[in-house]
Parts: structure tokens; sequence; C-alpha cells
């Protein structure tokens, strides 16, 4: 029989396995189970509802958002700097300008302002930058004009331009209305010739003019100052949309395209351009010969401006040949209009044609003739043209003059003969001015020489004659 010992029961208790397995804690299992229930936020008390009702996918979230809510790192833009922003943007040329990645665009107009919009490199020019570009965008998208412009009550570039054409209109108005005044006050009544004063007066008639809104042009070419002082068109001026492709839509004018247009700058240019065809009347020169009755010059680059008479010669002045063939009543209204034309021919006696040809073209007139002067006036020449009748022909012809003048934005041709031009050096040009200089020396002691001798009598020989004068002059 074995004997158990304290020390064999305590090393049996140690080696045997336990009779429960062990099992985790009920917290451990909680734990590894634990779902979280998800809570809905609460809006900020501090946005306003319409920052508050905004979606993840709203067009303008960071438009107005970035304004409302600030972090300590990077703070919204103020509302008055969006504003002065905008009013900025419009003025340079409206929203537009600024498409795309153009940085100097916006560098340029943030140094315009740099107490307000920072310096280059600020965290306020990074802000700048993002919301030009989110405003850029609700341009693309149509909404710009409604969430930014109307918001803060701005108006587009387009409107300002309008508005800008509108009070020159106005303007050149009311200075001729001035000038209208003036001049009716210190004309001399006794030189008009009208015998029956004016019953009623009539409005000024009014400036036909085109103000379509095109969006701003990155370029805009210019002649010279003089060119651009003449800006307002004169009173009674008519704008024809030239057609180059059918001179007979033109109105009153034809116009014909043309080619070998002779320059006077270079004999060997050819321009190509226009002939412009009007028909005139040479009774008004015969009448009064100095006045120019029909004239003409570029009025800016792509537009030519045309004067003739207004009112035409024989209604105006063969008033019994015309009232023979008229009614009582009409004779009555051709007589009212004869006195009142009379009465305020100063303003009256003219009437313009303004000739827009089509965007690209740069017309001149300095290119083919000399006498053109600053205001470029056009030169004409005149064809008479007999109208065959039964019997032979009319008794006054059909009078026509035409005008022309040169395109400058097409290429020039070139006439004549090829002439092959060499620059000399400097020292070819120096050694070719002494040689002339050494020729003209000799040129000069043969002809002294030729005159001692035929001074001298013809005797001896020339040098003789030389050393004759030479003792003389020692003794």
């Amino acid at each position: 029989a074995m004997v158990s010992t304290r020390k064999g029961l305590l090393t049996q208790k140690k080696k045997a396995p336990p009779t429960r397995p062990s099992t985790p804690r009920q917290s451990t299992v909680k734990k590894k189970n634990l779902v979280v229930a998800t809570t809905a936020t609460k809006p900020s008390p501090f946005l306003s509802p319409s920052t508050k009702n905004k979606t993840a996918g709203d067009d303008d979230d960071d438009s107005q958002a970035s304004d409302t809510s600030s972090t300590a790192s990077c703070p919204g833009l103020p509302l008055h700097i969006q504003k002065q922003l905008a009013t900025d943007i419009e003025e340079a040329g409206g929203i537009k300008a600024f498409y795309g990645k153009n940085q100097q665009a916006l560098y340029r107009l943030c140094n315009k302002n740099l107490d307000l919009y920072g310096k280059r490199g600020d965290n306020l020019r990074k802000q700048l930058q993002k919301k030009v570009h989110r405003w850029c965008l609700l341009e693309r998208r149509g909404t710009y004009t409604e969430k930014v412009l109307n918001r803060y009550g701005l108006k587009s570039f387009d409107s300002l331009r309008a508005e800008e054409r509108r009070a020159a209109c106005e303007s050149e108005l009311s200075d001729n209305d001035s000038s209208e005044n003036s001049s009716e006050s210190s004309s001399d009544e006794s030189s008009r010739v009208s015998k029956k004063p004016a019953e009623k007066s009539r409005p000024p008639p009014t400036i036909e003019t085109t103000t379509e809104v095109s969006p701003p042009s990155p370029v805009v070419p210019t002649r010279t100052a003089k060119m651009d002082s003449r800006k307002l068109l004169p009173r009674d001026t008519w704008t024809i949309d030239v057609n180059i492709n059918c001179p007979e839509k033109n109105r009153e004018v034809m116009i014909y395209p043309i080619a070998n247009i002779e320059g006077v700058i270079k004999a060997e240019d050819r321009y190509h351009g226009y002939s412009i065809h009007l028909p005139f009347d040479p009774r008004w020169s015969i009448e009064d010969d100095s006045i120019e009755h029909y004239s003409g010059r570029v009025w800016k680059e792509d537009a030519v401006l045309l004067r003739i008479p207004a009112f035409p010669f024989t209604p105006l002045r063969l008033r019994d040949e015309v009232n023979r063939c008229m009614p009582a009543n009409i004779v009555d209204a051709m007589d009212d209009a004869r006195h009142e034309f009379e009465s305020n021919k100063v303003h009256r006696q003219w009437k313009y044609l303004l000739l827009q040809f089509p965007p690209g073209h740069a017309i001149s007139s300095k290119a083919i003739f000399r006498e053109a002067g600053d205001d470029e006036e056009l030169d004409f020449e005149l064809a008479e043209v007999a109208i065959p009748v039964e019997g032979g022909y009319r008794q006054f012809p059909e009078n026509w003059m035409h005008f022309r003048v040169a395109r400058t934005d097409l290429r020039v041709s070139k006439r004549g003969r090829v002439e092959i031009r060499e620059r000399k050096s400097k020292m070819a040009a120096k050694l070719e001015a002494r040689r002339a200089f050494e020729e003209a020396e000799r040129a000069r002691e043969e002809a002294r020489r030729t005159a001692l001798h035929i001074s001298g009598g013809g005797r001896g020989s020339v040098n003789d004659d030389v050393e004759d004068l030479g003792m003389e002059e020692d003794g």
C-alpha cells in the first residue's frame, strides 16, 4: 500500500484538469456585440434657415454656407468683401472674363485694392480664388444672375454697357438741341427766304442706333486718337448694314468689291477694296459751286460716312413745274415743307448714310488717296450715263459718282519688277564716299587748269602757265 503524503496530494491537485471551462466575462461579450445607434444631429442655432434646409447636392451650398459657417482656422468671406468683389468683376468685364484658370485677371483685379483683398499669398486670396471659381460654375449653369447679382443688388456688365450707350446718346441729343437754340438766336432773319412762317414746330428726328448687347471682346481694335474722338454720329444718320455679296441690297447705294487698287505709299502696292456708287444731281453744284454737296470719309475702322443733300433738288427748287401736276392739298403740303426746310436749313440741309461693313473689315483711304488727311476723306469720280430713247438720247442723262476705299486687313499684292536692294557695310560705304570725293576734287582741278589755259591764250602747256603764274606771284 502506498503512503500518501501531504506533498503528493498537493502535486496531484496541481496536475488535475479544471472541471469547468473558463468563460469570458459578461462585460467583454457585451462590448464585442455592441451596436451603436445613429442619432440625428441637431442643426446649429447660429446657421440661417436657408442653410439648415440645404442638401448635399445643392448647387449654391458653398456660396452661402461659407458666408455663415466659420471655423477658427479658415473663416468664411464677409458679405461686404463678396459684394465688392462681384462689383469689381462686373466693372472689369463680367464673370465670363474669369472663366477657366485665368489667374492673372483675378490677380490684377485684387492688386487694385490691397487693403480689402490682401496681398499675394494670403489665405484671403485663396478664398477669393475659390469664390470666383464657384461663381463661374453658377454662370455656366445659368444661375449666376439670380444667386449672386440679384442677391447683392448689382447690375451685370451688359447692363452697364447699355446704360453708357444710352447716356451717350442722350448727351448728344442735348448738345444738338443747345446748338440749335444758340444758332437760331444768332441767325439773321433777313437771310431767310421763307415767305410764310412755320405754324407748328416739329420734333427733331431721332438718331437710329442699334444697341445690341454683346459679350466683351478681349481685343478692341483702335485706329488713332483722331478716329477715336469721332464717336458720336451727326444728326439724321441712317445706318446701312453693308451686304458685300449683293450690291443692290444697300438701299440707294451700290457697293461692288474690287481688286488691284493702286496704292500711294508704295507704287508697287495693290489693294483689295470696294467701289461705292451713288446717284447725284449736278444742279446742286451748278447753283452753288462753293459747297461740297456730296462727300464721304472713313468714320471708323469698319464704317464709311456719306453726306448728301436731304431735300431733292426738283421738288425744292422747281416749285411751279412740280405744282402743275399735283392736287391743291398736296401743293399746300409741299409749300409747308419747303418753308419749314428753309427756316431751319442749318440743321436740315444734309442727311448722312453710315455704311457699316461686316466685322473684321479695316477700311482706309490714306493708302490710295494722298489728300485724304486725318479725316480720311474719300476721293470720287463722276460718270455720266446717256439714256437711249426713241430718236436719240435723253436731254438729262443719269449721273453717278463712285468712291473708292481700300481694305488694309487683307494681304497687299505687289506689281512691277522686283528690285534687289543690297545693303552695304559701313567700310564699303565710307570707301565709296572717299572715292567720290577724290573724283570730285580731280574734276575741279581739271576744270581749273582748263580755265587757266584758256585765259593764257593757248601759249605753251598748262604746266607752263601754272609755273609762270607761280613766278609772278614770287616776284
